[in-house]
C-alpha cells in the first residue's frame, strides 16, 4: 500500500527521500520501493522515521505516520496556517 502519509510529511517539511534512505540506510531506490508499499518498512525502520519526523512534530507516533489516518489532519492544519 502507497504511504501517501509519508510522502506528505516528507512534502511537507522539504525532505526528499535520500534524506530518509540514508537515515534508514538503504538505498534511494529501496526507499521509494519502502514508500509506494511494494516493499514493506521494518519496525526498525519505522521507529527511526518516527524519531526523524519528531524534530517536526513532538506529539507524532508511528500509528500516524504508518497506519492512522490522522497525519493528513496534520499536514492539512498546518498548510493551512
Amino acid at each position: 500500500m502507497l504511504n501517501r502519509k509519508l510522502a506528505s510529511l516528507r512534502t511537507l517539511y522539504n525532505i526528499n527521500q535520500s534524506v530518509l534512505a540514508e537515515l534508514i540506510q538503504v538505498s534511494i531506490n529501496t526507499y521509494s520501493s519502502k514508500e509506494r508499499g511494494v516493499t514493506s518498512f521494518n519496525q526498525k525502520e519505522m521507529i527511526e522515521i518516527t524519531n526523524f519526523f519528531r524534530k517536526f512534530e513532538p506529539d507524532i507516533t508511528m500509528d500516524d505516520i504508518f497506519f492512522i489516518d490522522s497525519v493528513n489532519q496534520t499536514v492539512t492544519k498546518n498548510k493551512g496556517a
